[in-house]
């Protein structure tokens, strides 16, 4: 969480001993200190990291070039099948660099959780982002920052999905993360959230239903806001 490496060397150390971690299955970056030697390192050696879930939760990337970097090694990641991005910190250039690489990730699984992004050019990247991913066929939502626009942007997009034969289900969760995660959200959010660079409201609340829909949706279909018990 936040961590700060003093020198080039340091993040090229912390790298080389992510990389050397045979059971390392998944890996969360969390805050908005990682600087740009961090991510071109992680570029480098992204071919080498055996994790399958990567988590971004309130992210920061501080240059253009470190969107880039990053995009480039979740691409680079052989076995990586889920992404999770958590929070409102995010940029319209991650949301640009994600949509100009979304066509090398193979992903099979997204998670969007209280994620906001800060412009519409920034809503149509990730929806051009998630109907360009060749693997995808989970999209789970959580968190009550989606409103119409966005599901009315991906159903716009079911036609190219129908076109290539695929079919993108859309879940609605509250309940997503594990409890054990759940705690540790909690936890890295109060603490992100008194530097002033959280979401105010926490990522998980009160247990609901699952929704679920499948593109293309039908206008009464698209959940404005969740529905509650």
């Amino acid at each position: 969480m936040d961590i700060w490496c003093p020198t080039s060397a340091s993040a090229h150390h912390l790298v080389e001993a992510l990389c050397s971690m045979p059971n390392l299955t998944k890996l969360t970056l969390w805050g908005k200190e990682f600087k740009e030697s961090f991510y071109s390192a992680l570029n480098a050696k992204a071919s080498t990291v055996q994790v399958q879930t990567v988590v971004l939760a309130a992210v920061r990337c501080p240059t253009s070039t470190s969107s880039h970097h990053l995009l480039d090694a979740l691409s680079s990641m052989p076995n990586l099948t889920d992404l999770i991005l958590n929070g409102e910190k995010l940029h319209e250039e991650f949301y640009s660099t994600l949509n100009a690489k979304a066509s090398t990730l193979q992903v099979k699984t997204v998670v969007l959780v209280d994620v906001k992004c800060p412009t519409s050019a920034s809503l149509h990247h990730l929806v051009d982002a998630l109907s360009s991913m060749p693997n995808l066929t989970d999209l789970i939502v959580q968190g009550e920052t989606f409103r119409e626009e966005f599901y009315s942007l991906l159903n716009a997009k079911a036609s190219t999905l129908q076109a290539k034969g695929r079919t993108l289900r859309i879940h609605h969760r509250s309940d997503y993360l594990k409890p054990k995660d759940s705690e540790e959200l909690d936890d890295a959010t109060k603490k992100l959230r008194e530097e002033g660079c959280a979401p105010k409201t926490p990522p998980i609340s009160v247990k609901e239903d699952e929704e679920e829909l499948v593109l293309p949706v039908k206008g009464n279909e698209i959940p404005a806001k969740k529905k509650k018990k």
